[in-house]
């Protein structure tokens, strides 16, 4: 232990940045958002997408009149602390058991929506699968479904 160790120790761990959802919508959009920036960057598509799908779930119901303030704000200021996979780390707990495929699914359809799965985004699906215990099963035909949909329109790299 070095002399300065003794003043400054407690700083350093004081300031660490911890973020945890305050709702399942929340972890929705924090998981959404941070598989949407697995490669660095968040598209125009992709926020649109993440858009629609607040505003088209029921599970969003009671958040509709204040989105951005109340789901995206503290999400995306977190994302830029703590990156993609502690972000999942973090909002998988507060998903519940039934939302999981559909939510997996919402995922992987948001990661094709600019015509490119790229090795991050491929990574950060598998890490996905891995935090929300989602059956294998499920997640293999969730893509397989999502890949055919989508054949002319997606290139995969890596």
């Amino acid at each position: 232990m070095g002399i300065f160790d003794k003043f400054f120790k407690n700083a350093s761990s004081e300031s660490k940045f911890v973020y945890t959802p305050k709702s399942e919508q929340e972890a929705w959009v924090a998981i959404l958002y941070a598989c949407a920036g697995a490669e660095g960057n968040v598209s125009d598509v992709e926020i649109e997408k993440i858009s629609s799908v607040v505003v088209l779930k029921t599970l969003f119901n009671p958040y509709k009149t204040q989105l951005v303030p109340t789901l995206f704000k503290p999400v995306i200021d977190a994302f830029k602390q703590v990156g993609s996979k502690a972000l999942i780390d973090s909002s998988a707990p507060l998903i519940a058991d039934e939302n999981k495929a559909t939510l997996f699914c919402l995922v992987f359809d948001l990661l094709l929506a600019d015509g490119t799965l790229g090795e991050g985004e491929k990574e950060i699906a598998e890490y996905l699968i891995e935090k929300l215990n989602l059956d294998s099963g499920i997640a293999e035909k969730i893509i397989e479904v999502l890949l055919i949909k989508n054949k002319y329109a997606v290139v995969i790299r890596g």
